[in-house]
Formats: C-alpha cells, structure tokens, sequence
C-alpha cells in the first residue's frame, strides 16, 4: 500500500492535492482513497447530534467551530481518538493508495510514517510571496501550529488562485514517488 500524508494550513491547497493524486491513481488502475481525519470528526459530531447532516464543504463557520471543539475535545481526551479510526479504516479498505489530507499532529504525522508513508507540506502563497493564513480559522489553534513540526518529506507549492497548476505538481510527485516505490520493490 502506497500511504501519503498531506499536511498545511486551512485551505492551503490538501484537498486540490488529494483530488489530483486520487485522479491520477486511479487513472494507472490503482484503487485509492481519500481519507480525511474531518470526515471521523464529522460522523461523529453528526451522530451526537451537535451537528446536523452536511458535507464538509457545506458548513458554515460556527459549524467549523463546533467541529473543531468537538476533535479537540475527543483528542484531549485520548490522544489516538482520530488516528485509530484512519487506521481502522485504511486497514479494512485497503486501497492500493491511501491518501490523507489534513495531517495537522505529530502524532498523526507519525502514524502516517509507520505505514510506510511519505509526508507532502503544501504551502500557499500571496501574490506578495507572504504565506496565506485562512481568516475563517485561529491561526493560533494547535491544528494550525503543530503542523509546523512536522518533517516533511516532499514540498508542493502555489499562488492563490492556481490550484490547477498545485494539481499538476501534486500528480508529477505522485508519478515520481510511484516510479520510485516501483523501483525499490
């Protein structure tokens, strides 16, 4: 199994890379998934009933919040809350690519590398070449600092505004990474 863990700031441009490299797996034949750490936090805030239900990209900013209190919470709680159900699940699909988007923790981060997993930091500019900070998030909450620490193997870059060109760099890594792993075997 292939496993790449995409770590960034709130809307950096996780989800651009994932859909890219999903489309690219996908094209060579591979079976391969997405899975967002959100989407556990979401199921279960949905199941409790503290939200109602709706896609990610359907909530609205207080319901982010409450997503965001909801996954601090269960984490303070038991720190591999949310990483035992991206185990759980990348082990009973088995895809021949898992991709993870939204790797914000170092313990994530490493439970990512004990899969054998490669971590990609992608980082989003302004035009000005100053980094670009969501302003519907805390820059300051521990899912937007931590990420910070993490070491990353390999790093994508783009201006706002040019997922399209983010995408092609996200499917020319996957395709050099795929090469290497293939060569490696």
């Amino acid at each position: 199994m292939f496993v790449l863990g995409i770590v960034g700031r709130a809307n950096a441009g996780k989800s651009t890379v994932s859909k890219a490299v999903l489309k690219e797996a996908t094209a060579k034949g591979l079976t391969a998934e997405v899975f967002e750490l959100s989407n556990y936090v979401l199921k279960e805030a949905t199941g409790l009933a503290i939200l109602p239900p709706k896609s990610r990209a359907e909530l609205i900013p207080s319901e982010i919040e409450e997503l965001v209190k909801l996954g601090t919470q269960r984490r303070e709680e038991n720190p591999t809350h949310w990483i035992e159900l991206l185990l759980q699940d990348i082990e009973s699909k088995k895809p021949d690519v898992a991709i993870c988007p939204s790797i914000r923790f170092l313990n994530e981060a490493i439970a990512i590398r004990e899969l054998g997993g490669k971590i990609i930091r992608i980082k989003s500019y302004v035009v000005d070449g100053v980094e670009w900070i969501a302003r519907d998030r805390d820059a300051n909450h521990p899912s937007e600092v931590e990420h910070h620490s993490i070491h990353a193997d390999y790093f994508l870059t783009d201006i706002r505004g040019e997922s399209f060109l983010l995408g092609k760099q996200a499917a020319t890594l996957f395709n050099y990474l795929l090469e290497r792993q293939i060569s490696v075997q």
